[in-house]
């Protein structure tokens, strides 16, 4: 059976390559939030989660409660695809409502994709998304650092003789 350009066309179009952080991702973006945390001798929750918004690690450096608030930051900063913070406005039946969302979340994405996110708590806000950033930052670098590229064949008919397969280890982020 030969397939059809069509057929390639609607198969790439229909399917996503997707990577998600590992335990050993996770590890690396912890150690870089605890870092910056304690470069500026802050005592903050940490929470590094996957795509879905469920937490890989959590370490509770501060109060009780900002591990609840760490938490919720990065669930919604995976989900939603965005930092927390931001301010919203949504039409309720009772009329108008107000969302302000606590800083501090920060999604990990590559190529427009959530990958998972980074959500702190317990020192200001603006320090916070300053220690979350910090560790995607670190995960950004650490994956762009760590790709190895394979030839295809189809892509060095259209002249792009390199595409990227995985990461070194293997370990750091699993392609799903």
């Amino acid at each position: 059976m030969v397939s059809s350009p069509d057929a390639s066309d609607q198969a790439n179009a229909a399917f996503s390559t997707t990577v998600q952080i590992t335990p050993a991702g996770a590890d690396i973006a912890m150690a870089s939030a605890e870092a910056e945390a304690s470069k500026n001798g802050l005592e903050c929750t940490i929470c590094v989660c996957d795509a879905g918004g469920v937490p890989i690690i959590v370490k509770r450096n501060a109060y009780a409660a900002s591990y609840e608030s760490a938490v919720k930051k990065a669930n919604l900063a995976a989900l939603f695809q965005k930092e927390t913070g931001s301010a919203s406005i949504e039409e309720t039946e009772s009329g108008l409502r107000l969302s302000v969302l606590k800083r501090g979340g920060v999604p990990f994405t590559l190529n427009g994709i959530c990958c998972g996110a980074v959500g702190v708590s317990g020192a200001e806000p603006e320090q916070d998304e300053r220690i979350a950033r910090v560790a995607v930052t670190a995960l950004q670098d650490m994956f762009w650092s760590h790709q190895v590229f394979s030839s295809n064949k189809d892509n060095a008919e259209e002249g792009n003789d390199k595409t990227p397969m995985s990461n070194r280890s293997g370990r750091l982020f699993r392609r799903k």
